[in-house]
């Protein structure tokens, strides 16, 4: 096992199913009650600089109160690491999709329990402590296969749909939007914004301005300067050194998430980048 409940953990979850907000506008042929509750997770006891990483990064819970009623891609996915579902929902949705493999379902199911009118609503003391891996190779699989998700999760859902992640702007087309092929259109995903990308486009920009190259260590500066913040809201102590280590992970998980990506863009017929 790999998830260490809080001792107020299923008073937390029973009491947020208590609530009743009205019906879903958007989707019908559920009765708009809850129907799942994601609570919050931290990282058990993290000692390793991988551990701290995914602590900050990874199966973070959203820490605050909100109600969720639409999946988009972006938002409205939790994981099941501290997710609740009722029996008769779980039932009526037909359970977890085994055609979407173990870093998409959670997101899968939560889309699932959207569209037959039921809401998800966060909670930020039903506390869930998971013990997170700390071996890069592991780490490494992890990424690609999140970015394998993200393409199956985007064929799925959204087959006609575009979204466009840019630094500070995000354009999200749901449906009426396909990419034109020969014989079929695809839907497209395309995330600018993160850290793989953004250290290459300012690469490819010093290599044509070359005193340009001086915002890459601003950029890195920054965010060593975030992932401290970061620690410092989970009361972590991160040095300038473990900072400058995240910094260099981040850039390999968003970029083994792109492989990833890109690899199921193949498999799946999709554009996600």
């Amino acid at each position: 096992p790999d998830c260490i409940a809080d001792k107020n953990w299923l008073k937390d979850i029973a009491s947020a199913f208590d609530a009743t907000p009205t019906a879903s506008p958007l989707y019908k042929g559920g009765d708009g009650g809850v129907g799942a509750v994601a609570g919050n997770i931290y990282g058990f006891n993290p000692q390793g600089i991988i551990e701290k990483f995914l602590s900050l990064f990874t199966l973070r819970g959203l820490g605050e109160q909100k109600i969720f009623d639409r999946y988009d891609l972006l938002t409205g996915g939790f994981a099941t690491a501290n997710l609740s579902v009722k029996k008769n929902v779980f039932e009526k949705i037909g359970g977890f999709d085994e055609d979407i493999n173990i870093y998409g379902e959670d997101h899968d199911i939560c889309a699932r329990i959207y569209k037959a009118g039921y809401k998800i609503i966060t909670v930020r003391d039903a506390l869930i402590y998971h013990i997170h891996r700390n071996d890069l190779q592991g780490f490494v699989r992890q990424n690609i296969n999140f970015g394998i998700a993200h393409s199956a999760l985007l064929r799925k859902h959204f087959p006609r749909g575009l979204f466009l992640e840019l630094p500070r702007f995000t354009y999200m087309k749901e449906e009426g939007f396909t990419l034109p092929t020969t014989s079929f259109g695809i839907p497209v995903w395309l995330n600018l914004n993160s850290i793989d990308k953004k250290i290459f486009f300012i690469i490819f920009i010093g290599y044509l301005f070359p005193s340009a190259m001086i915002l890459l260590p601003l950029y890195l500066t920054y965010e060593v300067y975030d992932i401290k913040k970061r620690g410092e809201r989970l009361d972590m102590r991160i040095s300038i050194f473990e900072g400058l280590e995240m910094a260099g992970l981040l850039f390999v998980k968003s970029l083994f998430i792109t492989f990833g990506s890109i690899y199921g863009s193949f498999k799946n017929r999709v554009l996600c980048i």
